[in-house]
């Protein structure tokens, strides 16, 4: 018998599992297996073709048309002055044979932000600079544990989070749960420094992921959402500090 934890299952599968609640069950290996017999009987039995059809369009339009927007570029570079100078652009910060020449940031109002990895390698923002809001993703979320599972670089992700909360910004958008403040963003930047020098020292101790649970660890964070996953969290940071990957690695 394997044990997985189901939580937040919609109401349509009550019949299956219990209510809407972190529960623990045994499931058999027939049901383990059973995402097929899913699959068809909510897509219909020629969902393999239709899968693959959706990925094979995806990759043909992704070949002839890698970058449709061709100013893109400029965008994310624009974002990432604004970032770093705290104001606009009016002349030309970029093109060294134009410089002094005026600049049009005309997509100011919505400017994408790359700040390097965060939670994940490709993690961008999206920045409304005239309402002083940001949508992070998944690098926030207010008063929440956030997956390690994905992070290549702990590291630039406590910096995101800080470089975010320096700017001229209001609310902040996170991933999951409620609207953000600036104090709620460095919150989240100070518990995960706390966890990545808890788990840089432990592994450093040579402690195993099992000893360093046992030890119950960043107690001090136990009210924030999400800490009853510590186990998983402690596993896959434990992970990436013992093999230099992250625990699932994705693409750049």
């Amino acid at each position: 018998m394997a044990t997985a934890i189901v939580e937040n299952v919609p109401d349509a599968h009550i019949g299956r599992w219990f209510p809407c609640c972190p529960v623990l069950m045994p499931l058999s290996r027939e049901e383990l297996i059973s995402d097929d017999a899913a699959w068809t009987r909510d897509v219909g039995s020629a969902w393999p073709w239709i899968v693959g059809a959706l990925a094979l369009g995806c990759a043909v339009a992704g070949w002839l048309c890698p970058l449709i927007d061709p100013d893109l570029p400029v965008h994310l570079r624009t974002g990432e002055w604004i970032l770093r100078e705290g104001r606009f652009p009016f002349t030309e910060p970029f093109a060294w044979t134009r410089s002094g020449a005026p600049f049009f940031a005309y997509s100011w109002l919505a400017e994408l932000l790359y700040l390097g990895a965060g939670q994940n390698p490709g993690d961008t923002l999206v920045y409304f600079p005239q309402e002083k809001v940001i949508f992070s993703g998944g690098p926030f979320s207010k008063n929440s544990w956030a997956n390690p599972q994905f992070t290549p670089s702990m590291t630039n992700w406590v910096d995101l989070l800080r470089r975010v909360a320096a700017m001229d910004i209001d609310k902040y958008l996170g991933g999951h749960g409620d609207i953000g403040e600036k104090q709620d963003v460095l919150n989240e930047a100070q518990m995960l420094a706390d966890f990545d020098a808890g788990m840089r020292a432990a592994v450093k101790k040579g402690l195993s992921r099992e000893e360093i649970f046992k030890s119950a660890p960043f107690e001090k964070y136990k009210d924030v959402r999400n800490y009853y996953r510590m186990n998983l969290f402690i596993n896959s940071y434990y992970h990436f500090l013992t093999t230099g990957r992250p625990e699932v690695a994705l693409p750049d």
